[in-house]
């Protein structure tokens, strides 16, 4: 059996500050794009789709701005991955994204002061009845508003002093299957 090492297997790798990366296909990699230890960059109209273990890793990174990228379809083997998840990254902009089909949306472990806005966030859950749009834990004094939700929700878990406003949730069900 091999081992897959998704950092080294990463279709983008970032481990310093200051860098654009925009308009690009990052697709079918172990891993879309990983940030280590990195701060004030931008990621700009990206396409992230079909990676094996999730789209964006951020881990201890902050200042950064995600900006109109389609972030779908992030997949384990038999699981989906997460669309965007940061740990230990604080003061970052997620904004006008596509996330789609991945197992989390957007996930916050121990990150502080993001802002997530105008997103959308759609049918993202292989295991979460109603989807798992975006899922905080142990996160606190992010601004979350202005996203939609389709077939998907917003997850807390030991956080606090969150700021969610002004956001839409719609969830579509098949008449036929409630008979």
């Amino acid at each position: 059996m091999r081992r897959i090492d998704y950092e080294n297997d990463a279709g983008v790798k970032v481990y310093s500050k200051y860098n654009t990366i925009c308009d690009n296909n990052i697709i079918r990699n172990s891993a879309g794009i990983i940030l280590n230890n990195s701060g004030y960059n931008i990621f700009r109209n990206n396409i992230i789709i079909e990676n094996d273990y999730g789209g964006m890793y951020l881990r201890s990174s902050n200042n950064n701005s995600i900006t109109n990228n389609n972030i779908s379809d992030n997949r384990y083997f038999c699981c989906a991955g997460p669309g965007l998840h940061l740990t230990l990254s604080d003061d970052n902009s997620i904004k006008d994204n596509i996330i789609i089909g991945n197992g989390e949306g957007i996930k916050l472990v121990n990150s502080s002061r993001n802002t997530i806005t105008s997103n959308n966030i759609s049918g993202n859950s292989d295991y979460w009845p109603g989807g798992l749009g975006i899922y905080l834990k142990n996160s606190s004094n992010n601004n979350i508003n202005n996203n939609f939700f389709l077939n998907d929700g917003l997850f807390v878990e030991n956080s606090f002093q969150n700021n969610v406003e002004n956001n839409q949730a719609m969830i579509l069900v098949d008449v036929d299957q409630l008979e």
